[in-house]
């Protein structure tokens, strides 16, 4: 039941109204005004500088026809999808460090704060000169760089090769039970010379095999001779390695095997038969998997020859080409993270340290104690700066009107580019509006979606 107000309601009433007077006339000028009039020019032919038509739907057909208009989509999709996820784990990351008790802490947050309170304007010729093709700082960094990858990626065929060995054997001398970071060779030891005996025969056989027609197999653009003495060593280095593994995959049968009850099924020589295959089955597997890696046509070689011809010679031009101005902006865009990265800092600080405490209790490390803890109560937050973060990355517009004015070759038309050049340059107003409001359509039902999943992946403390 509603009762009528007394005076003094009434007079508070009317004090407040007074007040907020200011804000709702403005709000109805500026805001409300315009949301209407752009719902109503969507459906109009409207040039600014003579009376709105009714056309209909006919804005929206033709933006259906528009490549341009889906070339501004690709782009703002393409941008939001690398950007946002890239930018809320860099935020994230940098709150996490700034939130450790370390001296100069104070000074830290300001420095990675200071970005975000620069000018649009200002940081995006700054960074303009930063990606500058020719005089830029960024690319006088990396021309060396750039110059000396490109001089040692021709090598690097026979230091994967040793990277492969040396890790192939550390792994398996683990799982072997060879303790290596404690040097407990013990009984292995043994197993590894015999092994070694017995597989290093293979090795040997090599060049002979390669005389007979396998030299593909291990050509590596060098001479016979020295071709022949370094597939020997590597191969005499590996097959050690190839005996751990036919080992730890043996160790590995016979366990599935005593599991399934099959020594029992088959009787003890055929089980026995059946661990030599699959010790066999693996030795053979491997070593044609070393042929493969040596392989002339198709192996290491070819693919260190291959990656030297990928590598440039020279770092990109950035802003003028097609292929790297939007990985520019994106990564311009992580630079500014300082507002997402004060609010993740206040989640953060909102966790209860007795959470903390009961994990190093329970003996938690520190990637368990940020994947059950941490994320979980920072979820608000989290969804709160995704919400956010799409917003702001479908409507991105300063950057790019100022660094590229969408080129080249329409590489950077992000859509709210494309909506202010029909609007203001072409004088399109109505077909403009229509844009912003499929756009606003776009961010509503991304909201939307992310509004639905974070029932189920946001938790609020109760």
């Amino acid at each position: 039941m509603i009762t009528a107000m007394t005076r003094s309601e009434r007079h508070n009433l009317r004090n407040a109204l007074l007040f907020l007077s200011p804000w709702i006339v403005g709000f109805a000028i500026f805001m409300l005004y315009p949301i209407i009039s752009s719902l109503y020019f969507s459906f109009c032919d409207y040039s600014v500088l003579e009376p709105a038509v009714w056309i209909g739907t006919e804005n929206f057909r033709d933006l259906a026809r528009d490549d341009i208009f889906w070339t501004s989509l690709f782009n703002t999709g393409y941008y939001a999808l690398a950007s946002l996820p890239l930018g809320m784990l860099v935020a994230l990351a940098l709150a996490i460090l700034l939130n450790c008790k370390v001296r100069g802490l104070a000074f830290y947050r300001t420095i990675f704060f200071l970005p975000s309170i620069l000018p649009v304007v200002a940081m995006s010729i700054l960074w303009l000169w930063i990606f500058n093709g020719q005089y830029g700082v960024l690319n006088y960094a990396l021309t060396p760089a750039f110059g000396g990858l490109r001089a040692i990626t021709p090598g690097m065929a026979p230091v994967a090769v040793a990277v492969l060995t040396v890790g192939s054997f550390l792994w398996f001398a683990r799982l072997s039970g060879f303790g290596v970071p404690r040097l407990r060779i013990l009984a292995s030891t043994a197993r590894l010379i015999v092994a070694a005996a017995a597989l290093a025969a293979i090795a040997l056989v090599i060049p002979r095999l390669v005389r007979l027609g396998m030299e593909p197999f291990l050509g590596w653009g060098i001479a016979p001779p020295r071709t022949f003495r370094l597939t020997a060593a590597v191969l005499a280095c590996v097959t050690p390695i190839l005996a751990f593994a036919a080992h730890v995959i043996a160790m590995i049968g016979i366990s599935a095997a005593a599991f399934l009850g099959l020594s029992k099924a088959f009787g003890p020589s055929s089980f026995r038969r059946l661990l030599s295959a699959l010790s066999m089955a693996a030795v053979l597997m491997l070593i044609g998997l070393w042929l493969g890696l040596l392989h002339g046509f198709y192996g290491l070689p070819r693919l260190a020859a291959c990656l030297a011809d990928l590598v440039p010679s020279n770092p990109p031009t950035w802003l003028d080409s097609p292929q790297w101005a939007m990985p520019a902006l994106i990564i311009m865009g992580l630079w500014g993270v300082g507002y997402s990265v004060v609010i993740y800092l206040a989640g953060l600080q909102d966790i209860p340290v007795s959470l903390y405490e009961s994990a190093d209790i329970d003996g938690a490390n520190w990637w368990q104690k940020t994947l059950h803890i941490t994320l979980p109560m920072l979820s608000p937050v989290i969804y709160f700066n995704l919400v956010m973060g799409i917003i702001g990355t479908f409507q991105i517009f300063a950057q790019p009107y100022i660094m590229t004015q969408g080129g080249p070759q329409r590489a950077t038309t992000f859509y709210t580019l494309y909506l202010y050049n029909l609007a203001f340059e072409d004088l399109r107003m109505g077909y403009a509006s229509a844009m912003a409001w499929i756009l606003f359509i776009i961010i509503l039902v991304l909201t939307l979606l992310a509004t639905k999943l974070s029932k189920r992946h946001v938790h609020y403390e109760r």
